[in-house]
């Protein structure tokens, strides 16, 4: 990690580790000054989370977790067919 980020033309990194690797990287990430993508789970604890969304106030940094389903196709069909009413009526029990 070192190696990258003393590459100064990378500006986002994306953390696509294990999820107990998550906080640590990106929270080197942030002080090296790069935005960051975290994958699920963004971190481990709620605690780490909130350190994290501080430290990139703090040095300025873009910071996000990676939520890609929301745009995959078959969740956009599936979310226009409960939009429309197309799969049916839906009563609780």
């Amino acid at each position: 990690m070192d190696e990258l980020l003393a590459i100064e033309e990378i500006k986002l990194v994306v953390i696509a580790t294990p999820n107990t690797s998550h906080y640590s990287l990106a929270r080197q990430c942030l002080l090296a000054g790069r935005d960051v993508v975290v994958d699920k789970p963004f971190t481990t604890t709620y605690a780490e989370a909130i350190e994290l969304i501080e430290l990139a106030r703090q040095c300025g940094r873009l910071l996000t977790v990676y939520q890609n389903l929301r745009w995959n196709g078959d969740f956009r069909t599936i979310r226009s067919l409960v939009e429309s009413g197309r799969l049916g009526s839906y009563r609780s029990l």
